[in-house]
């Protein structure tokens, strides 16, 4: 499962539908990503300690232990989460990835925080009420107007998309824009501030850029069924 010669194969014997499919398995590993913008509350080497001790192995377990149901179920595909769930679990893990999205979703409220405030700074964002909630901790803060925008923008959201297959859709493409804007992002990051050689900044920005562009395009298919 972890061969890349079996990615490869996978490709060069669907073809096509092969790359369409990178739409779906952008799924996969969206959302991991929210841990991340926690980078400035509790900095880098917290986050990369806490990812490879437990989200990464969770992770890898959680949707190999899906792969195998779904090859020995294949009727059950569609669900594979819940339906590998014994009964006597399935509510608790309904209630447990109830609270994984409001973790997550918190997660991304306090990044944009961040966001806004260190706009703020280089004045690139109009002033706004911020609000420190811990003494000790400066990059604890809340703000009261970017709350409210998202919660807006959330219940607009789920007003306008009206189903949950077609808010995903719209999602697998946002990160892969998201994906490759950062990748443009942390090249000019590499070249300008770090002051790294063409060739080595060319060669990285190419091969992350290879693989977000074709997400990209995959992407772009699901945008006649809600995308």
């Amino acid at each position: 499962a972890f061969n890349p010669a079996e990615a490869y194969q996978f490709f060069h014997r669907r073809g096509y539908q092969g790359w369409a499919s990178i739409g779906n398995a952008m799924l996969v590993v969206t959302g991991a990503e929210a841990m991340f913008s926690d980078l400035g509350h509790f900095g880098a080497a917290a986050v990369r300690l806490a990812w490879f001790a437990l989200p990464l192995p969770a992770l890898l377990l959680n949707y190999l232990g899906q792969a195998a149901y779904a090859v020995r179920f294949p009727e059950n595909a569609g669900s594979t989460f819940y339906s590998s769930m014994p009964s006597g679990v399935l509510w608790p893990m309904i209630v447990l990835s109830t609270l994984a999205t409001v973790i997550a979703s918190q997660a991304i409220i306090t990044g944009s925080f961040s966001l806004i405030r260190q706009a703020m700074s280089y004045d690139v964002c109009p002033r706004l009420s911020v609000y420190y909630t811990n003494a000790a901790m400066s990059g604890q803060i809340y703000v009261p107007s970017i709350n409210y925008i998202m919660m807006i923008g959330a219940v607009a959201l789920i007003a306008g998309f009206k189903k949950s297959s077609n808010i995903l859709s719209a999602y697998g493409l946002a990160i892969s824009m998201i994906f490759t804007i950062t990748t443009v992002l942390l090249s000019i990051y590499m070249r300008y501030i770090r002051r790294w050689s063409w060739p080595v900044v060319l060669v990285l920005g190419l091969v992350f850029l290879t693989m977000d562009v074709n997400m990209v395009g995959a992407n772009l298919l699901k945008v006649p069924h809600g995308g």
